[in-house]
């Protein structure tokens, strides 16, 4: 096989790596949504030490977001269903808003937390949800 070809034949394999690859990356680490008015989002919910559980976010909007609102409603599992502990709302007038719910547990038990957050940005509201789990 002469140079040319060789080159040729390389370069189009490595194209269809680059290719392949790329695609295989994306869903390996899931492709983040491209939101307007946020940056990032982050929950959690968890038993701590001291005998309460807590569900917690942090909101990122982006730098002109002006409002963050947060509302979490806190649920224990019960067999298969799961059953109303409680709930928190906050509200930022800055483009960021840390959340901190705490509530009382039960030895053993699992929690979950649903999470709406609405942020605004020149007077426009983004909403987004998002459910957490307690390990």
């Amino acid at each position: 096989m002469n140079l040319k070809k060789t080159l040729s034949l390389l370069l189009v394999m490595l194209s269809l790596l680059s290719v392949f690859a790329v695609g295989v990356s994306a869903s390996d680490i899931g492709i983040q949504p491209l939101w307007d008015n946020t940056r990032i989002i982050s929950c959690r919910v968890y038993v701590d030490t001291d005998g309460y559980g807590y569900a917690e976010s942090d909101v990122f909007g982006h730098f002109s977001s002006n409002k963050i609102e947060v509302d979490v409603i806190v649920y224990e599992k019960n067999g298969s269903d799961w059953v109303y502990v409680g709930e928190d709302h906050v509200t930022s007038n800055t483009n960021f808003c840390f959340t901190s719910y705490q509530f009382d547990v039960s030895d053993g038990a699992v929690y979950k937390a649903d999470f709406t957050f609405t942020v605004t940005k020149d007077g426009v509201d983004e909403v987004i949800e998002k459910t957490c789990y307690s390990e």
